[in-house]
């Protein structure tokens, strides 16, 4: 508790939101420059009262379950169908200080281990990682996604890199450049549940059977009481990462019904 009531990030929401509503208290209302004065602060105690909410868990979780409610089904996690391809899509990765103290960033990392936990218990032929990094080294990524895939048991005779792909809309495009893949097969694709709506539509436009694995939830883990309710870094990460989700899922609309 006391590392939430210390943080930054809650000391400056509360300090915005008491200074700004004690000059909004205080401001000379009839004069022009009063009004322009308490426009300003009524702006940014509005702004500072919103960030406050969509800190906290008890909100940013719930933005996150919009994203999440379609992919909870207990159904999911066990291979109920048959499967030829599973597709691990990749989620970033924490760069060190040199190459080999690279590892899977957390979202990377969730989606190999329940990939590879699904492959493994399927008759999958191929277990594909994907992904690109910007910079000279975009295949560095679903290297570090293989590497920790082989230490989980997987053969590496069974494992594809496709090191092309830059974002969800290009995953589909690059795995029907590979030789093994063809778009009637039976295609698992894993990615986070906050990520899998997006995935979903762009696969469905290239592959007729699909299966959607979720790897990663990340609007259960509620606190209880009074601290659900104070802004906390980790609650205002996940709106962000549940507001850049919603904003991808409407721009990849639009550029189809605009074909840009």
């Amino acid at each position: 508790m006391a590392k939430i009531i210390l943080s930054p990030l809650l000391l400056a929401l509360f300090v915005m939101l008491v200074f700004s509503l004690i000059i909004l208290l205080r401001s000379d209302k009839k004069s022009a420059a009063g009004s322009r004065k308490k426009l300003l602060i009524f702006l940014v105690f509005v702004s500072a009262l919103s960030l406050w909410l969509v800190s906290t868990p008890v909100i940013s979780l719930r933005i996150a379950a919009v994203l999440e409610e379609p992919f909870r089904d207990a159904s999911l996690i066990i291979p109920d169908r048959e499967v030829e391809v599973v597709t691990v899509l990749s989620g970033g990765i924490q760069e060190g200080p040199v190459s080999e103290l690279d590892t899977p960033g957390d979202a990377s990392a969730h989606r190999v281990i329940r990939g590879v936990n699904y492959f493994l218990n399927s008759e999958a032929d191929y277990l594909v990682m994907q992904g690109a990094l910007s910079g000279e080294k975009p295949e560095r990524m679903t290297e570090l996604m293989k590497e920790l895939a082989l230490k989980m048991g997987v053969s590496e005779e069974d494992i594809l890199l496709e090191s092309y792909s830059r974002n969800t809309r290009e995953h589909p495009r690059e795995l029907l450049e590979m030789a093994e893949v063809s778009s009637d097969i039976k295609l698992a694709v894993v990615t986070s549940g906050w990520h899998l709506l997006r995935a979903e539509r762009e696969f469905a436009r290239y592959f007729a059977d699909l299966t959607l694995v979720p790897a990663e939830f990340i609007s259960h883990d509620r606190p209880e009481g009074f601290k659900a309710w104070l802004p906390q870094v980790s609650g205002l990460r996940t709106s962000t990462r549940s507001f850049h989700e919603m904003i991808g899922i409407i721009w990849y609309h639009l550029r189809y019904r605009l074909n840009l």
